[in-house]
């Protein structure tokens, strides 16, 4: 479990985002046949969004 939480404070902030974009995809693609567990992967998917984007904004005006 600690590797997953240091992967995410030390990870790219685009790796980050790609790995969000990817859950989304993978969800859409198994909402026809598991609605619940497509739910589930878009919240976790736009959390990541919503981390990645401010690892990123914060990246970028901290210089």
């Amino acid at each position: 479990m600690k590797n997953i939480i240091n992967f995410f404070k030390s990870g790219s902030p685009f790796l980050i985002l790609a790995i969000a974009v990817a859950i989304i995809v993978v969800s859409k693609i198994i909402e026809l046949k598991f609605k619940d567990i497509a739910m589930l992967f878009q919240i976790i998917g736009f959390i990541l969004i919503l981390f990645g984007l401010k690892k990123l904004l914060n990246a970028k005006f901290r210089k």
